[in-house]
C-alpha cells in the first residue's frame, strides 16, 4: 500500500482533539483543541478551519486515519462517525488506528527498543501497552486498563 497523497488525521480519544493534514507523508498543518464534552460540536469548525488554511478541498483527501482507542468511549464514536461522513461521499478510505499505537509511533525518533504508551483512563485507571520500537511500533502486549500503582510494582510475567 502506497502512502496517501492527501491524508486528514484524527485524533480525538481523550479530551484534546488533534487535526493534522499530510501532503506525501509530510506535515502540512494542525489544529488542536483541549474541548470539555464539546467534540461533536468542536470537530467539524475545526475541520474546516485547517482546510481553509491550506486551501484544501475535503475532496483532495485521499485517506482519512482516525484512533479508535483506547479512549473515552463517547469521543472515539464521535471521532468515527465523523471520518466515516466526511468519506462516504467520495470513497475515501478511513483506517482506524490503535491510539496507545499512534502514541509510541510518535516516540519512533527515540533510540529506545522499547516504548510504554500510556494514557489516562479516568477512575485512577490508565490504558497502557508497550512497544518495541523499529520502522514501526510492535506491541509487545495487549492495551490494558490498569492502576497505575499495580503497573509501576507488578511483574513483567503480568504484561507478557
Amino acid at each position: 500500500m502506497s502512502i496517501p497523497r492527501k491524508l486528514l488525521a484524527i485524533e480525538a480519544s481523550g479530551r484534546p482533539i488533534s487535526l493534522a493534514l499530510f501532503e506525501d507523508g509530510a506535515w502540512c498543518a494542525g489544529r488542536e483543541k483541549r474541548a470539555e464534552v464539546r467534540h461533536s460540536a468542536d470537530l467539524l469548525p475545526m475541520l474546516e478551519d485547517l482546510l481553509d488554511e491550506t486551501g484544501w478541498k475535503l475532496g483532495d483527501l485521499e485517506a482519512i486515519a482516525v484512533t479508535r482507542g483506547p479512549g473515552s468511549f463517547t469521543s472515539v464514536r464521535i471521532a468515527l462517525a465523523t471520518a466515516r461522513g466526511l468519506a462516504y461521499p467520495s470513497g475515501t478510505p478511513v483506517y482506524a488506528l490503535n491510539s496507545l499505537e499512534v502514541l509510541a509511533a510518535g516516540r519512533l525518533s527515540v533510540e529506545q527498543p522499547m516504548v510504554l504508551a500510556a494514557l489516562d483512563a479516568r477512575k485512577k485507571q490508565v490504558y497502557a501497552a508497550c512497544y518495541e520500537m523499529g520502522d514501526m511500533p510492535r506491541p509487545l502486549m495487549t492495551p490494558r486498563c490498569i492502576d497505575p500503582k499495580r503497573f509501576a510494582t507488578s511483574e513483567r510475567t503480568l504484561w507478557w
